[in-house]
């Protein structure tokens, strides 16, 4: 939709290798499931699109 860019973005896994605080892996792995409509992961994606983006407002 019209938030996958930001998603993308806030989700790269440069920026969240660089944090420590997440697996890589996994997040890529609901990203490209619920891309591609093999699962629906809007629940789990849109919770680490709000916790990125409060940690670039007041953690950074």
């Amino acid at each position: 939709g019209r938030l996958n860019p930001l998603m993308r973005d806030m989700l790269a896994p440069e920026r969240l290798n660089k944090q420590g605080l997440f697996n890589v892996d996994y997040v890529e792995r609901l990203i490209t499931e619920h891309e591609t409509g093999a699962a629906s992961h809007h629940k789990e994606l849109w919770t680490l699109l709000v916790f990125q983006l409060w940690c670039e407002n007041f953690i950074r």
